[in-house]
């Protein structure tokens, strides 16, 4: 009895070998479907003409030259900056020196001078442009 039992055992785990040897082959062959997201990061570089490489050299060589007169303007924009200020230093000293002959004329009791604006009729500053006779209208007959 023994030795039936051992060959039932020997059938039981043989039976039990074989069905998980079918369970494993099963799973082996693919019969379970599984999918797969596949997302390759693989980044090619662009394919550029000639054409469009002088394009970008033209931009950058435009921005290069934008930048140049940004910084030309930023000069130019500081001298007249400048230039306003030594304006401004000349016309503050311009107005001391016109009170200043202010003071001076009302002293001397000089009459001032008349107005920029104002136009004096012109005299002859020499003697031979005094004596220049005045041409008289002649008549030309045909």
């Amino acid at each position: 009895m023994a030795e039936k039992v051992k060959s039932y055992g020997a059938g039981v785990l043989f039976i039990l070998f074989i069905g998980v040897l079918v369970w494993f082959a099963g799973s082996l062959r693919g019969e379970q479907n599984h999918d797969y997201d596949v997302r390759p990061e693989i980044s090619v570089p662009e394919y550029k003409t000639d054409a469009a490489r002088a394009i970008e050299a033209y931009e950058k060589m435009m921005n290069r030259y934008m930048d140049l007169t940004e910084s030309q303007f930023k000069n130019v924009s500081l001298d007249n900056q400048k230039t306003f200020e030594k304006l401004l230093e000349i016309q503050t000293e311009i107005a001391r020196i016109d009170m200043r002959l202010e003071r001076i004329e009302q002293k001397m009791g000089l009459e001032p001078l008349p107005p920029a604006g104002t136009k004096t009729p012109m005299q002859p500053q020499t003697p031979a442009e005094q004596q220049i006779p005045k041409a008289a209208p002649t008549e030309e007959k045909m």
